[in-house]
């Protein structure tokens, strides 16, 4: 079992944690705060002989799950002390990355990932990250205007191929940031039942759509109004004629702070995406040998379903209990 390590606020090693009922943390590449969060359960008596509180660090060495204890509940009626907190990556949800003075956007031209990544980190959290010095060879050009500087990082390192690592080094009470390149299994592996891998897989969604009306700046009818549509996976700015009206499904996104109409459209074009149809599945890890990643993707296959596609690794949650370790990875 996993050795789940509880340290002080000024993440010096107080012990390790034994006696819990559980401990769950997830990852989640939409850069959510509350995706990115681990809970621990433990009976009143075990949290009596830790005293872990809120400020006190609880993770597991070499690994993303783990961060910063935010919260700290008892209940007497269960006997039990629920403690939540935020994972190391998504403490760099709650900082935004801002423009320099007198300037729209901070902007990085053919910049090197970790280079970018240490620039736009900086001294956060007072030496709490430490971001590689190495030179991945591959570099980005990105206009950041107050995102998360997870958020931000995570879509830069995106449009080249690579995602944000972030492990946390009890030998040095850091947590090691840095670019790593995304994997793509798909040419050479599948992820079938006919292979007697466990899948859970959900085809679509109740609120999906692909049709946008994006409302910017201005009012009635000066207000700049733009429209996009979803087919196929491709986003178009003119109604494709192959979407028939009776499959449009529309929704509209309110921005009347976008500066622009590149900014408009951006957004809107992240919002309609949030809100597209997807095929979605859990895999069991346990029956495969296959060390996914996030961000990482494969081909899933579903020949009851008539499913093939390419999906990416969106979330991996993990759960520590009585009955041993379980890791979750859902693609999307």
């Amino acid at each position: 079992m996993e050795r789940l390590i509880h340290a002080d606020s000024n993440r010096a090693e107080v012990g390790m944690i034994t006696d819990f009922v559980s401990f769950d943390a997830q990852i989640h590449h939409n850069c959510e705060l509350t995706d990115n969060t681990f809970q621990i359960v433990l009976s009143v008596g075990a949290w009596q002989a830790e005293k872990i509180m809120r400020g006190d660090y609880i993770y597991i060495d070499g690994s993303e799950f783990g961060g910063l204890v935010r919260s700290v509940n008892k209940n007497t009626n269960s006997d039990t002390v629920t403690i939540k907190g935020c994972l190391w990556r998504a403490l760099l949800a709650m900082r935004i990355i801002t423009p320099p003075a007198g300037q729209a956007y901070k902007v990085y031209e053919n910049e090197e990932l970790n280079t970018m990544i240490a620039d736009v980190i900086g001294n956060d959290y007072v030496n709490l990250f430490q971001v590689s010095s190495e030179d991945t060879g591959a570099t980005t050009s990105y206009q950041f205007r107050y995102q998360t500087k997870l958020a931000g990082l995570s879509k830069a390192l995106l449009q080249v191929g690579y995602t944000l690592s972030c492990e946390y080094d009890a030998s040095i009470q850091r947590v090691k940031v840095k670019a790593r390149h995304c994997i793509d299994y798909s040419d050479y592996a599948d992820i079938s039942s006919d292979l007697g891998i466990g899948l859970s897989i959900t085809v679509g969604r109740v609120d999906d759509y692909n049709h946008c009306i994006a409302l910017g700046t201005g009012e009635l009818t000066e207000r700049m109004v733009r429209e996009l549509w979803l087919y196929n996976g491709t986003i178009y700015t003119e109604k494709p004629a192959a979407l028939l009206e009776g499959d449009i499904r529309s929704m509209t996104f309110d921005y009347p702070n976008a500066e622009s109409e590149d900014e408009l459209l951006s957004s809107a074009r992240d919002a309609l995406l949030e809100h597209a149809p997807l095929t979605t599945a859990e895999i069991d890890l346990s029956q495969i040998q296959l060390d996914l990643q996030l961000d990482d993707t494969i081909l899933t296959v579903d020949r009851d379903l008539n499913i093939s596609a390419t999906k990416s690794v969106s979330q991996r949650v993990l759960t520590i209990s009585t009955r041993g370790k379980t890791i979750r990875t859902e693609v999307e």
